[in-house]
């Protein structure tokens, strides 16, 4: 419920809320863990009450917030045939995603030990600050993108186009300039034992500048509700991450499994964008004219 309440606050573009309620859900979810854990003493158990009590209350809120604005109505047969269209396709792309990001901690287990995938997992997690930025950018962009594409004229298209081009140095810059902040503040903030994951982490977060690129290209799949395709990228990539993840370790250690991750996110990227053609073609082709009308406005009306 909090994802659908989430959703209609973003498309309606009123961000504020839609932030507040995030925050709010996260911080009632910590105080209740923390009652029932220390106060209660309910040890892991509590952690786990905690947490369901904070989703139902988060729910019922949703719930009620949703009702008084009139955005949820009772479902008709139509409605659950949309939503079975549009969701059942994502579930091979959830599963996907998931071993898309764990082949390469799979191989490193398997053949380094736990010791090399604690530092390989620190560096992981370092990496992590990219996909944070870029999901706060593609939800906070999400309602502009779907605006110019229904207006379905090229020069909405164009701008979404420019848009995507920009990510691209855009993410590059952000990961490269994170990675030098880490290779100042790393020794300070980690162990001895967790240095060598600073410089590691240049992979993840090169792999999670190509994942926000991607983000703009998953878009068109979302916004044209065939989800389908979205999958079929997914489970390519994912499957290229399984068969090169073993040899890339054994060949090159702990770099080898960072480039499997990079490499993941490239081809997810690559089969994104060539699919998104057949889905919803764009004027890729044109990225000249794109960024001039991004950069003059022009024509601001269409």
């Amino acid at each position: 419920m909090q994802g659908m309440r989430f959703v209609v606050w973003q498309n309606r573009e009123r961000p504020l809320p839609a932030a507040a309620l995030q925050v709010i859900s996260a911080t009632v979810n910590i105080v209740l863990s923390l009652l029932a854990v220390f106060v209660l003493r309910l040890g892991g158990l509590g952690r786990i009450l905690g947490a369901t009590s904070a989703g139902v209350l988060t729910a019922v809120f949703c719930v009620i917030s949703l009702s008084r604005e009139q955005a949820a109505t009772r479902p008709t047969a139509t409605d659950i045939r949309a939503l079975l269209r549009f969701g059942l396709p994502l579930m091979p792309h959830t599963l996907a995603a998931a071993l898309l990001t764990s082949a390469d901690r799979f191989a490193v287990s398997a053949q380094l030990g736990s010791g090399a995938l604690g530092i390989y997992g620190a560096a992981s997690q370092l990496g992590m600050i990219i996909p944070v930025l870029a999901d706060a950018a593609t939800k906070a962009y999400v309602p502009t993108m779907y605006r110019l594409l229904s207006r379905r004229s090229i020069w909405s298209r164009l701008r979404v186009v420019a848009i995507t081009y920009l990510s691209v140095p855009g993410w590059i810059l952000v990961a490269v300039v994170l990675w030098g902040v880490l290779l100042l503040a790393g020794p300070v903030l980690l162990g001895a034992q967790y240095l060598d994951a600073i410089g590691l982490a240049i992979w993840f977060l090169l792999g999670g500048a190509v994942g926000g690129i991607y983000m703009n290209i998953a878009g068109l799949f979302f916004f044209t509700g065939n989800t389908e395709w979205i999958s079929v990228a997914s489970v390519a990539s994912s499957l290229l991450a399984l068969l090169i993840a073993t040899r890339a370790v054994s060949a090159f250690g702990l770099a080898g499994g960072g480039a499997t991750y990079l490499a993941a996110q490239i081809a997810l990227l690559a089969a994104a964008w060539a699919l998104s053609r057949r889905v919803s073609p764009m004027p890729w082709h044109r990225p000249a004219l794109a960024l001039a009308l991004l950069f003059r406005e022009l024509p601001k009306r269409r």
